[in-house]
């Protein structure tokens, strides 16, 4: 009998493990890392990215985010996203455009009067072309995301006027049209890793740098860089790129849960990435630094003095990225 009642419950159970849904699809992993800090726009984007792609999915995707430079700087990030070693990465579009030329559009100095005219650009055509071109290299573009307008510090002088530049020696990215534009303004500019720059800021072997309000503040630039000028010579967005293998891998379905969720992400990350450079400036200013905000005419002599750059990138791009760019001021 007792023989008998348990191979009854070898039975039962063998039907319920062939009734249940014990083969559900494994969860899909997806790494994500970026260069900037847990306190950043950057950061909270991936993770409202997190929360809404895990929830939407009813946990069938799980990500696991990697701020703050630990897998690597931007280049690095954008390598291990090529060789499938990371799903997903965010870089800034200037050491991108070391992968895929096109992107040097964005720096174009003076592109964008402000936020609305940018997003114009990234979520329209011109956005979509060069997300394009990303593929060739192994990648696919998911969304982008704000870095926002940069602004110049340094620790030598006020800096108002096109004169006032001269001789600065100012930490760019890796990006050549960077290094153009500061030079044919005057400055000495250098190309340095992120992660070194505060050192080289307090030890004085560099005078100046250039960012967002939010990387300033974040990153504590402002405790060795007593002058702030609020330039906004570039935009510079946060394209979110994802390994193309481990794209072309998702059902049709997991793609579009991807695709929507990236796009809750971006909205919220734009907004709030608007309302952390709000926060930066006035928390600057709390801290005792002054934004030197520029006149018009001061502005002006800027752009003109920027002007010759705008060949060097026409230089560089393909003819089809230019005739986008120049479509777009046209129209402006």
């Amino acid at each position: 009998m007792m023989r008998m009642c348990k191979k009854m419950i070898l039975v039962l159970a063998a039907a319920l493990l062939l009734s249940t849904p014990c083969q559900a699809a494994q969860t899909i992993l997806i790494k994500a890392a970026h260069g900037l800090t847990e306190f950043s726009g950057l950061h909270q984007g991936f993770v409202k990215f997190k929360e809404v792609l895990e929830a939407t999915s009813n946990g069938e995707f799980a990500v696991e985010l990697y701020p703050n430079q630990q897998l690597g700087g931007d280049r690095e990030l954008t390598e291990a996203a090529q060789l499938g070693n990371l799903a997903v990465a965010a870089t800034t579009s200037a050491p991108l455009a070391g992968f895929e030329k096109d992107f040097f559009i964005f720096d174009v100095p003076f592109m964008f009067a402000n936020r609305t005219e940018a997003f114009a650009f990234m979520d329209g055509e011109p956005g979509q072309f060069l997300f394009k071109k990303l593929e060739k290299i192994n990648l696919v573009g998911l969304g982008f995301w704000e870095n926002g307008f940069r602004n110049l510090t340094n620790s030598r002088k006020a800096v108002r006027t096109v004169e006032d530049v001269r001789g600065i020696k100012l930490r760019t990215m890796e990006n050549p049209i960077h290094l153009a534009l500061w030079k044919t303004l005057g400055a000495n500019p250098a190309p340095m890793a992120f992660g070194e720059l505060f050192t080289a800021l307090q030890q004085k072997h560099m005078d100046g740098q250039e960012n967002p309000f939010g990387q300033i503040y974040d990153n504590k630039f402002y405790e060795v860089q007593p002058f702030i000028t609020r330039s906004h010579h570039v935009y510079t967005p946060f394209p979110i790129i994802i390994n193309n293998e481990f794209w072309h891998g998702l059902s049709p379905a997991h793609k579009e849960i991807v695709q929507s969720s990236m796009k809750d992400a971006t909205a919220y990350q734009r907004k709030l990435a608007e309302e952390l450079d709000d926060k930066a400036a006035a928390n600057l200013r709390r801290a005792g630094r002054e934004i030197i905000e520029l006149t018009t005419e001061q502005l002006d002599a800027f752009r003109k003095g920027a002007s010759p750059v705008a060949q060097a990138i026409k230089e560089r791009v393909s003819p089809e990225a230019f005739k986008l760019y120049s479509d777009y001021v046209n129209r402006k």
